[in-house]
């Protein structure tokens, strides 16, 4: 008879930053636009974000977003146009 030693079980892989989604939009109790900025994992999953009160104060974040998040990909997730 043989002794069988169980391994122990691997932990799966986290999913990694994938891309920045970035979001326009209008706020609906105010009619304000608002410009958002996402992180999207491997796995479909948001981790992180922030809204911005301006295209080009968010714009002007998405550098230190992708170097703090290690993304190469940035993508309009949704944009919405006033009405």
């Amino acid at each position: 008879m043989r002794n069988v030693i169980p391994f122990p079980q691997r932990e799966p892989a986290a999913p990694q930053p994938e891309r920045l989604e970035l979001f326009d939009d209008i706020d609906a109790s105010t009619g304000k636009p608002i410009f958002g900025l996402f992180v999207r994992m491997a796995d479909g999953s948001w981790v992180d974000g922030e809204f911005y009160d301006s295209a080009a104060e968010r714009d002007a974040a998405i550098p230190s977003w992708r170097a703090d998040w290690s993304i190469d990909v940035v993508e309009i997730f949704w944009k919405r146009k006033p009405a």
